[in-house]
C-alpha cells in the first residue's frame, strides 16, 4: 500500500470523475455505474521506469524540434477534455513521483486489465506480444482518459 490518507480519497474521485457512463461498441454485458477503491498499491519494474523514463527524455527532446507542438494548449480539439488532467497532479505529488513532463505531451491514462493481466504487465512491461489482438481498433495496447472507457 502506498502511505497518506488522502491518497485513495483523491484516486476515488479521480474515478468518479472519469467515469461518463458511455457504452462503447466494444463491451459485452452490462456495464459497471461506478467504482470503489479499496486500496491503493504501487508496482514497480525498475527495467521498465528506466526504459521509460530513457525514452520520455528523448520525446522531450524530439517535441522541442517542433515549437508549439509540446505542451499541447488544447487537447479537447483532437479528443475531448482530458479528464485525468485535473487530479493527476494532486495524485502524483501525494505518491511523490514525478511531475507530469508537459514538454513530452505527457498525460496520465487509464488500462483496464485483469488481475492476471496486470501482474504480467507489471513483470514483463506493456509488450505487444501480449496485446489484444482483437480490440476495438485493431491489435494495440489502449489507454483512456476516462475509467468508463477503460
Amino acid at each position: 500500500d502506498i502511505p497518506g490518507p488522502s491518497l485513495p480519497r483523491q484516486f476515488q474521485r479521480l474515478f468518479d470523475q472519469t467515469n461518463l457512463g458511455l457504452v462503447t461498441r466494444d463491451r459485452a454485458g452490462a456495464m459497471p455505474r461506478g467504482y470503489k477503491v479499496q486500496k491503493v498499491e504501487s508496482v514497480w519494474n525498475v527495467d521498465s521506469w528506466s526504459s521509460y523514463i530513457g525514452r520520455l527524455d528523448a520525446m522531450t527532446e524530439q517535441c522541442k524540434k517542433f515549437p508549439g507542438d509540446a505542451p499541447v494548449a488544447d487537447w479537447s480539439r483532437w479528443s475531448g477534455p482530458l479528464l485525468t488532467d485535473k487530479f493527476g497532479t494532486d495524485i502524483l505529488a501525494e505518491a511523490r513521483l514525478p511531475s507530469l513532463a508537459a514538454g513530452a505531451n505527457e498525460f496520465l491514462m487509464f488500462h483496464g486489465t485483469n488481475p492476471e493481466s496486470a501482474h504480467e504487465i507489471a513483470v514483463n512491461s506493456f509488450d505487444m506480444a501480449f496485446a489484444c489482438k482483437t480490440g476495438l481498433f485493431g491489435a494495440g495496447i489502449y489507454f483512456a482518459e476516462s475509467s468508463s472507457k477503460s
